[in-house]
């Protein structure tokens, strides 16, 4: 069985991406003999949700964790619900500006994730990560590849665990950064085993 975990690259004044670190980070120390895809997609609304369908089509992975930056947020956010809903005031890296524009034509306005994300934050408080909870990812392109998952998953019926967390930008401070970043990917990993064993939850 496969695990499919993604992050983004940098883009518009952001020179790097903390969800790109961290989902790499993943990838270099994953032990366990379950196959785990990771990708870093580019911050493009067609290339990064051809790429989401894509590797869910090839992979049928069993969990979906996605990964990317709201520089606003103080904590990782686990995001509730997907829009089907592009509208942001800055462009993608290809230089595409949406406003206002539907994802799936016909499709629901929104669409809501499986996990119990109540149930799950407690869990992860009692393994020491500070999380919250936001009902909704945003308009940008972290929404776009959220709704495209979860509008692929309920056309295929499948009950996979699918879940987006935004993480917030490094510290200011070069000094934080590792710390930072061993953080993250202690949560992401638990997350991991949590969205492949949601009965844990």
């Amino acid at each position: 069985m496969t695990l499919l975990l993604t992050g983004f690259e940098p883009f518009g004044t952001h020179a790097e991406n903390p969800s790109q670190d961290i989902v790499q980070a993943i990838e270099e120390s994953w032990t366990s003999d379950e196959e785990l895809i990771v990708r870093v997609l580019p911050v493009e609304y067609r290339g990064a949700g051809k790429a989401i369908l894509d590797l869910i089509a090839r992979a049928e992975p069993r969990a979906i964790l996605m990964l990317g930056l709201a520089d606003s947020a103080a904590l990782p956010r686990l995001e509730r619900v997907a829009l089907n809903l592009d509208d942001a005031g800055i462009a993608d890296n290809a230089g595409v500006t949406r406003r206002g524009e539907t994802i799936r034509v016909g499709a629901p306005l929104a669409l809501k994730t499986g996990i119990d994300l109540l149930a799950l934050q407690a869990h992860l408080a009692g393994a020491g990560h500070g999380v919250e909870i936001s009902n909704h990812a945003g308009a940008y392109i972290c929404n776009h590849i959220y709704f495209e998952a979860l509008h692929r998953l309920a056309e295929l019926g499948a009950p996979t665990p699918c879940l987006f967390v935004h993480v917030p930008p490094y510290p200011t401070e070069p000094s934080g950064r590792a710390a930072f970043l061993a953080q993250h990917a202690a949560l992401v990993r638990d997350l991991i085993a949590v969205l492949a064993n949601p009965g844990t939850l």
